[in-house]
């Protein structure tokens, strides 16, 4: 019986000692964590800018192609673009039109002819906006500018 007590005292001693050491454990992996967590938010962040900027350079696009005369109409694109993009400050959109023959060459919007074809109206939306993170990060950079286009055909 005598070994049974001793047995649970040790137990017990050993309980008391490893108290203290999770308690440094989880100071020191406090901060790391936190830090790890932060890092995945701001790479959330990033992504969601990305995809917003796609989403608005696409919504520009599409304003365009609806027609001949809305794909030379770059200011209504520009605009939908802007609009489409409202979670994400400091976009800017830039909006251009371009004609090509069907088998890939330039071609001039007026005057061009694709042997004996008529050439085909593109439109392309840019958008860009800067991206900061919260927290500075050794060897990263603190601020970009994150640029999607989307091109489409007019009907």
């Amino acid at each position: 019986m005598r070994t049974v007590r001793n047995g649970n005292a040790l137990r017990k001693r050993r309980r008391r000692a490893q108290r203290g050491n999770n308690l440094v454990e989880l100071g020191i992996m406090l901060p790391v964590l936190c830090f790890l967590a932060a890092g995945l938010i701001d790479f959330g962040m990033l992504f969601y800018t990305t995809i917003e900027l796609a989403n608005a350079a696409q919504t520009g696009a599409e304003y365009g192609a609806q027609s001949n005369t809305r794909a030379l109409d770059t200011s209504g694109m520009q605009t939908a673009a802007v609009n489409d993009a409202h979670d994400v400050s400091g976009v800017s959109a830039t909006a251009t039109h371009f004609c090509q023959c069907p088998d890939g060459a330039a071609a001039n919007c007026l005057t061009g002819s694709c042997s004996g074809k008529s050439p085909r109206l593109y439109v392309k939306v840019t958008t860009q906006a800067a991206f900061t993170t919260p927290i500075p990060y050794p060897g990263l950079p603190y601020s970009t500018t994150l640029s999607r286009d989307a091109t489409m055909r007019a009907q």
